[in-house]
């Protein structure tokens, strides 16, 4: 089951964050969203992104306010930067993260983000700054709510006290990540052929 279906929807008092056009549908096949995010440049979108940017009927943040959407508002970048860590933004989701430091949230959830199953970028690039976000937030005493069976701020053994077993499980993975990689390069130098 994709992590996003975990998302408890029924809960009134749940605020959902979205990005992109990735949809937040509950059971009921509505949309369930309270703001969107869409961080790209709109110089960058296709005709079904800008189509969806333009109807859609959420607060929807970009990089710039756009006075041709009526739901737009600016990313508050100036709030986040003054949080006054590390510029260390490769994702919409690390954006969110620290925006909901900034707001004082106590608790966010992080449903449908398990980045280590995604592309070479989002494993590579977006995690580690997603992991850096979501431990800070944790550090000034957040709690971040995570589905059961992802593998977001998740190590199934904990190194030198399950040692055997952490150092077989890490291999493993070690040796998927790798093949994984071997793929892709080959498939990009094919395409440069």
């Amino acid at each position: 089951m994709p992590l996003r279906h975990a998302v408890p929807f029924d809960d009134p008092d749940l605020e959902v964050w979205s990005c992109n056009l990735v949809l937040s549908l509950d059971r009921q096949q509505r949309l369930r969203a309270d703001r969107w995010f869409e961080l790209h440049p709109m110089s960058v979108q296709n005709d079904n992104d800008m189509a969806w940017i333009r109807e859609n009927p959420r607060p929807l943040y970009t990089l710039d306010y756009e006075p041709d959407f009526p739901r737009s508002l600016r990313f508050p970048i100036e709030a986040v930067a003054a949080l006054g860590y590390a510029d260390y933004f490769s994702c919409t989701f690390a954006y969110q993260i620290a925006l909901a430091m900034v707001e004082g949230f106590e608790e966010i959830g992080l449903y449908g983000v398990d980045l280590v199953f995604g592309s070479v970028r989002e494993r590579e690039v977006e995690l580690p700054s997603v992991t850096y976000w979501l431990g800070l937030f944790q550090g000034r005493g957040g709690r971040v709510v995570l589905p059961d069976h992802g593998s977001t701020l998740h190590h199934p053994h904990r190194y030198g006290y399950e040692y055997w077993a952490e150092k077989r499980w890490t291999e493993k993975r070690v040796m998927n990540l790798n093949l994984d990689r071997a793929e892709h390069v080959d498939l990009v130098s094919r395409s440069l052929r």
